[in-house]
């Protein structure tokens, strides 16, 4: 088959299923950053029609706009979108903190970002979610488009190791040692740095009044 894949940060979430397509012998094209946005993707998905490599399925991320004329490109081709978050003004990823309280701007901002996806769910004839919850944020009227499947874990990469030891300030942590960490892609409010900062004030008054071998702050 030939497959063609839209997301703006390729391969993203695809890595592990492009790897899977291409072993298995299917012919796979990509449209990423370089075409990323609505009129680029179309652009290239005619330089595919002229090359006579039109796909015979094409999956896509809707978030950014990148399928918002896709139907209209390829009326007869089998869309599948990758839902990846529906955006709502409560119950979810923002409202939840008081130091930020929601105003206008904000609320309309997301409702200008859910309106790819209310296109995309329009137009595709399936998609999915990675777990039960990102499926129950869109709207119910849309929800049996969507299955559930989870992006999985490499196991053969990240497993329970009992011999790993990681050596930190001349600190040596092993399995079962107490620690805490902090995670996350930007150190901003919207992932709760302002919060974690805060606690390490608690954590140096902790390592104060303990041995260093029971805890060492982060």
């Amino acid at each position: 088959m030939r497959i063609c894949f839209v997301h703006q940060n390729m391969p993203a979430q695809y890595r592990y299923l492009i790897a899977t397509l291409l072993r298995r012998g299917d012919q796979v094209r990509c449209i990423g950053e370089q075409t990323a946005g609505a009129n680029r993707v179309v652009s290239a998905l005619r330089q595919l029609g002229e090359r006579k490599l039109l796909p015979d399925v094409v999956v896509a991320h809707p978030g950014w706009g990148e399928t918002m004329f896709l139907r209209g490109a390829l009326p007869r081709t089998p869309f599948l979108g990758f839902c990846e978050f529906y955006y709502r003004v409560e119950g979810a990823d923002v409202g939840f903190d008081p130091e930020y309280p929601m105003d206008d701007r904000h609320w309309q901002r997301l409702q200008l970002r859910n309106m790819p996806y209310l296109l995309a769910l329009h137009d595709m004839d399936a998609g999915w979610c990675a777990t039960q919850w990102q499926r129950a944020q869109f709207p119910a009227e849309y929800q049996a488009k969507l299955n559930v499947l989870h992006e999985g874990v490499d196991t053969e990469k990240v497993f329970p190791d009992a011999q790993a030891e990681l050596i930190i300030a001349g600190h040596r942590l092993r399995q079962g040692d107490p620690m805490v960490t902090y995670v996350a892609r930007n150190l901003e409010p919207y992932r709760g740095f302002h919060s974690f900062m805060r606690s390490l004030a608690l954590l140096g008054r902790l390592a104060a009044t303990r041995p260093a071998q029971d805890i060492m702050p982060a």
